[in-house]
């Protein structure tokens, strides 16, 4: 996986909105006038509108301090310093922070009791969220957290198994004035609970005599979301539908609805759903302790530094774990965080980045801590291709299997025997497209728009020594940067080179004579012509008749490959091809295979994908759905992320394990024969010759903006292009036949 760039910028360390540190001026310097009142005004903003929900709050720094460690706490996991930190602030006097703190609390306690399990440990959690989330709601019944403190109270009652409790708190959100996100949220709860009969009849004839005919509308749209949830798309959008056409605009969820028909997901934040899958403690290692012989898997993941990187680990690692807890257990997970955080002296994270170098030494000191480990048997990860590299000396050095599931870097697996990875790399891309492009699909003249990348390069010299080798055309070549947003040069020379193909009517041997034969039948043509005279008589020799190259639609070009790194990328390209009036068909790489950034596309950015071919491993198969549901019931999150990955690279280790592969060197034999695994993240495939996997297959963007496996019915009919005008060999006369002789049978007059 190639390592996002300057795009993401400098992350913030908490959610966005929350100011967790205070403007630090330069000491030494005396303040102007316009400063000092600048101050006093925004100290007067600030007190005002905390007083609107705690009465006689005022601003106080260390209230400022104590939320801004609770919140570095709470985004590392660190959940029993966040609990300390979030209570420190509610328990001084009210203050700017008073409310977001008790909710902050109330859900450190929900995710300190998923962490617990169902035991007398867990209530005690979910009862401290309840006392947090009603304090916050007693103190300061107008507080804009009050709709989210009662959601949360749902949450652990439901928890605790009280779904009398939790769907009355959740039509208390319905019934009131709370944000549209958090009713749509409570509504899909409520569904929930109605539709696992969680409750009796009774109990839910009192919730609607307190809703009344409300309780129809929210139990339509709960019950749409919430198939859509479990990953039911087809179910959620019979709902949706029945929803937009039975309650129609009067509906409170009808905009929701209509965008759920359309495909586009919720966009409302996910916190609300349910705990986030548990994280290593923040040590760089796991503990060396374990459950004595008991045979470990190593994990080289970033658990700390940016969000994104955390993210990314943490979904590697819930879907190893997931994968191990469904087999039993059989293994001990041995963590090694690749990332690191910067606390500065009050606790606070500052936003520094590491350097590759340092990465490098963090990757290659923990890959060597996990194979001098005799009990692990095989290692996943790193996540990023450069780390991958640094990694594999050590591992091969060691003769410990490294299964690498998200690198795309070229090149990795010819560094050792001991070396897998899942992704496919780019030139396995490129020949496999290429080779749908020119055999399946028919197409003759190519053009290829690339990023200017290693990976791109690849990919581009793959795919066109492919095509030119099946007999396909590449007519034009160029390049872009990633995230670039002008393409006016790259389609302004792919137009030219497809105008110049186009076959002009001066050119055409068969349009000049019909318009000759036209001019010698013309009336008006007297006397005798010479061919040139009739030439211009015919109006063929004047160019300026000709339509200008900027007016008319390029169709001579059948298809064109454009190679992103990210799927915005893509949907920046794609519309080009509409502005400039190229009418060809749009081919792609793996990228392209993003249902949920599909979907958060508007329904004219998505319209100029339909048709688009590209290739991927991942294509929608029974074993990837089944993966999302399990997941998604396990943890109740709506995005698996890269957990697939994981779960896949974990699975290939346990049932090598299980078969009796029990040596490392029997372990990369097992790998080494893997043939169309089908896994949770695609099909997986190594060959003798490469162990980066070889497992490619053709999706496309159907009309309604969904991805699906291409089938028959969406490939060309290739005929031949000339029609044979030979007479029928039953309408030919025999050798001295006589033409006046009729046939007795023929019936005909």
């Amino acid at each position: 996986m190639s390592k996002p760039g300057d795009k993401r910028g400098l992350e913030p360390a908490v959610p966005t909105g929350e100011c967790t540190r205070t403007v630090r001026g330069r000491q030494g310097l005396v303040p102007s006038l316009q400063l000092l009142l600048a101050t006093v005004i925004l100290l007067c903003c600030l007190v005002s509108v905390a007083e609107a929900a705690f009465e006689g709050a005022r601003y106080r720094r260390d209230a400022e301090r104590h939320f801004a460690r609770g919140i570095t706490a709470y985004d590392r996991d660190d959940l029993q310093l966040a609990r300390e930190s979030f209570r420190a602030v509610a328990d001084l006097p009210a203050n700017q922070r008073s409310g977001a703190a008790l909710l902050m609390l109330s859900r450190t306690m929900i995710r300190l009791g998923a962490g617990f399990g169902s035991g007398p440990e867990a209530a005690v959690a979910y009862s401290a969220a309840i006392d947090a989330s009603r304090e916050l709601r007693h103190a300061a019944p107008n507080s804009r957290y009050a709709a989210d403190a009662r959601l949360l109270t749902g949450d652990a009652y439901h928890q605790l198994k009280r779904f009398y409790e939790a769907a009355t708190e959740y039509a208390r959100i319905l019934d009131g004035p709370a944000p549209l996100a958090v009713q749509a949220i409570a509504a899909e709860r409520l569904a929930g609970i109605v539709g696992n009969r969680a409750i009796t009849k009774g109990a839910l004839d009192r919730i609607r005599l307190q809703l009344g005919d409300k309780l129809g509308d929210v139990l339509l749209f709960g019950q749409a979301r919430w198939y859509g949830r479990l990953g039911w798309t087809r179910q959620s959008r019979e709902r949706y539908a029945v929803y937009v056409d039975s309650i129609g605009p009067a509906g409170m969820f009808h905009n929701l609805a209509r965008a759920g028909l359309s495909g586009q997901r919720p966009t409302e934040p996910a916190s609300h759903i349910g705990p986030e899958p548990e994280a290593p403690p923040p040590a760089d290692r796991a503990p060396a302790s374990g459950r004595g012989n008991v045979p470990r898997i190593g994990i080289l993941a970033p658990m700390s530094g940016p969000r994104w990187e955390r993210e990314l680990g943490r979904d590697l690692l819930a879907g190893a774990r997931m994968a191990n807890e469904e087999m039993g257990e059989p293994f001990d997970l041995v963590v090694v965080d690749t990332g690191t955080e910067y606390i500065d002296f009050e606790g606070v994270r500052v936003p520094i980045f590491q350097s590759e170098a340092s990465r490098m030494v963090r990757v290659v000191a923990g890959t060597r801590h996990l194979a001098e480990d005799a009990r692990v048997i095989a290692i996943i990860g790193p996540v990023f291709s450069t780390s991958c590299a640094a990694a594999a000396g050590v591992a091969e050095a060691a003769g410990v299997p490294l299964i690498m599931p998200l690198a795309q870097q070229s090149g990795l697996d010819t560094l050792g025997s001991h070396l897998f990875q899942l992704n496919p790399i780019p030139e396995l891309q490129g020949r496999a497209l290429a080779e749908y492009a020119t055999l399946v699909l028919g197409l003759e003249t190519l053009a290829i728009l690339s990023t200017l990348s290693d990976y791109g390069h690849a990919f581009e010299q793959a795919f066109t020594h492919t095509a030119i080798r099946n007999g396909g055309r590449i007519v034009h070549s160029d390049w872009y940067f990633p995230e670039a947003t002008d393409f006016r040069a790259q389609f302004d020379s792919l137009r030219q080179k497809g105008f110049r193909l186009m076959p002009s009517a001066g050119g055409d041997s068969l349009a000049l004579f019909d318009s000759l034969e036209t001019a010698l039948l013309d009336t008006g043509v007297a006397g005798e012509w010479m061919f040139e005279e009739l030439v211009r008589a015919a109006g063929l020799d004047d160019l300026s008749s000709r339509p200008d190259s900027s007016e008319i639609f390029i169709d001579t070009i059948d298809g064109i490959v454009i190679v992103a790194e990210h799927f915005d990328d893509a949907a920046r390209v794609a519309p080009q091809l509409h502005f400039h009036r190229l009418q060809t068909h749009m081919l792609g790489n793996d990228i392209w295979n993003d249902p949920e950034a599909l979907a958060r596309l508007t329904r004219t950015e998505r319209g100029y994908l339909l048709g688009s071919t590209f290739v991927s491993r991942r294509q929608g198969s029974a074993a990837e759905q089944d993966f999302i549901d399990r997941y998604r019931l396990r943890t109740h999150r709506d995005d698996a992320g890269y957990a697939a990955s994981g779960f896949d690279a974990a699975n290939l280790i346990l049932k090598g394990w299980t078969s009796g592969h029990r040596t490392r060197a029997d372990l990369r034999q097992f790998l080494a024969d893997v043939r169309q695994y089908e896994g949770a993240s695609g099909r997986i495939s190594f060959t003798e010759t490469s162990r980066a996997n070889s497992e490619m297959a053709l999706l496309t963007i159907d009309d309604d903006g969904l991805i699906r496996p291409l089938s028959t019915d969406d490939l060309p009919i290739l005929a031949p292009a000339f029609v044979d005008a030979d007479l029928p060999a039953e309408n030919l006369l025999e050798e001295g036949g006589d033409p006046t002789r009729r046939d007795p049978s023929d019936t005909s007059p």
